[in-house]
């Protein structure tokens, strides 16, 4: 059975040691939400976050709430 976080599988190992190198690698969509994440957070556990594509009516929407957050905030 192979992982679902690395993809590998215990005979890939098995067979060679070395058969992987760990690298980084740059991901914009795992970046904005690691960044979403850091931001808004969630307290709810199970909670994902997923990307959307945006939208106008989503963008509307994503303003809205940020001028609610930001009048919440002054009171």
């Amino acid at each position: 059975m192979r992982c679902q976080m690395c993809g590998t599988a215990s005979w890939d190992w098995e067979e060679n040691r070395f058969a992987y190198t760990a690298m980084d690698e740059f991901c914009a969509g795992c970046y904005q939400k690691q960044v979403y994440t850091d931001q808004q957070g969630s307290s709810l556990p199970g909670t994902n976050v997923k990307l959307v594509p945006t939208t106008p009516q989503l963008t509307a929407q994503m303003a809205m709430k940020a001028r609610k957050r930001s009048r919440l905030e002054m009171d």
